[in-house]
């Protein structure tokens, strides 16, 4: 990709932060028009045209840098450099390794994407550096971008800490920044639903609600139990972007229509994003039975659940949500404390399985029995949900992870 510099003389600077690593400071790339001592701006398209960027007046907001990606383009891009823009190497670069997040406040035209990437002093300008794909709104919106996302980025020694790549096609393609900033505060918790079910007499839902003053965007991905993805019709894929406004909530369905089908959700929630799910039982000749079901942490190594099975049944749903398989552990203690069993399961990369207790290997014994079911990962990480049947009655058990 073409490189072609551009500086921006009615930018104000700003210093960048670089307080002692004891008490790492936010380092503010582009606050409004303020881009941050030390950088450039860069843009180009696949013609070559370097005219499309404007940065719009801060008074009385903070400003913002307007860009319009020209019409009949194969691609646009915007780049910030360490430095002028160069093609030789070694390049100029930043420490940026001891933050966790990019975070950034975009609006634009409403159903268009832009990818946003990094890259360090030694990744060629061939667009091979990983990008992260966002849903554009058309309202300012904050993403939190983990910099774990950018694999290959060497973040000791950054040259471009922040680019935006616009898709390109016929029509021009507006967007509008409003701040850049690497952060110091913890990444978006992934959440995962350990069992999602529809059709086949099951119908389930999730709930989210957004408990900030500011609008939230974070994708949602359902998965199926071979960790590929889990196509549900209602939404019209195998995930979906969800965009909340301040004290927003919004729900997403997957009815109760065609053959059972079955697996997980997996969401990436930025900071005060709260969710649960609901589960619906259909049976013909009985009314319908609900459950609510909490979302599990992807991190945890261990999980606890106290189970019943006297006049009852527990169902168990085990997600290894990591990208390295999984050997997970189970043992089960009666109400004395006495081990009534264990159990070892091998899963997957990103795979799921669901059953009831009693059906894993070396746990029969927990019949007529009550207790407690611990769960470990001695490599990867496990999330778990377990159900209790009575007859056609159901409800959900919260597991306790660690």
């Amino acid at each position: 990709m073409k490189r072609i510099s551009l500086t921006m003389a009615v930018f104000a600077l700003v210093a960048v932060h670089s307080a002692p690593a004891q008490s790492l400071q936010d380092l503010d790339v582009l606050l409004g028009t303020a881009l941050a001592s030390g950088l450039d701006i860069g843009i180009n398209t696949s013609g070559g045209l370097t005219n499309w960027l404007t940065p719009e007046p801060p008074p009385p907001s903070p400003g913002d840098l307007k860009m319009v990606c020209p019409g009949g383009q194969q691609w646009c891009a915007m780049f910030i450099t360490k430095g002028t823009a160069i093609a030789t190497y070694p390049r100029p670069s930043i420490d940026v390794s001891g933050y966790k997040t990019l975070t950034l406040v975009i609006e634009g035209d409403p159903g268009t994407t832009i990818q946003v990437g990094i890259k360090d002093a030694t990744q060629p300008d061939n667009g091979t550096e990983t990008k992260v794909t966002l849903q554009v709104n058309a309202t300012w919106t904050t993403f939190t971008i983990p910099l774990s996302s950018f694999t290959g980025a060497d973040l000791t020694h950054i040259y471009v800490p922040c680019e935006f790549v616009f898709p390109g096609g016929s029509q021009p393609q507006t967007l509008k920044v409003q701040s850049i900033i690497y952060s110091t505060a913890p990444p978006v918790t992934t959440m995962v639903l350990p069992q999602f079910v529809f059709g086949g007499g099951w119908y389930s839902a999730l709930y989210f609600t957004n408990t900030n003053g500011t609008p939230v965007s974070f994708q949602v991905n359902f998965i199926n139990d071979n960790g590929g993805p889990l196509i549900v019709p209602s939404v019209g894929g195998s995930s979906t972007s969800i965009n909340l406004a301040p004290f927003a909530t919004i729900i997403i369905e997957a009815p109760n229509a065609g053959s059972l089908t079955d697996g997980y959700v997996s969401a990436a929630l930025p900071s005060g994003v709260q969710g649960y799910a609901v589960f619906r039982q259909s049976v013909p000749g009985v009314p319908d039975q609900e459950a609510v079901v909490p979302l599990s942490r992807t991190s945890a190594t261990t999980s606890m659940l106290i189970w019943d099975d006297t006049n009852f049944t527990t169902g168990v749903a085990i997600v290894n949500p990591s990208n390295t398989p999984a050997t997970i552990s189970v043992v089960v203690y009666d109400i004395h404390g006495n081990m009534l069993g264990t159990s070892s399961l091998s899963l997957g990369a990103g795979n799921k399985m669901a059953a009831t207790l009693r059906s894993l290997p070396g746990l029969s014994g927990l019949v007529g029995s009550r207790g407690s079911a611990y769960f470990a990962a001695a490599s990867g990480n496990v999330a778990v949900l377990g159900l209790r049947f009575y007859g056609t009655a159901f409800t959900s058990i919260p597991a306790i992870s660690q």
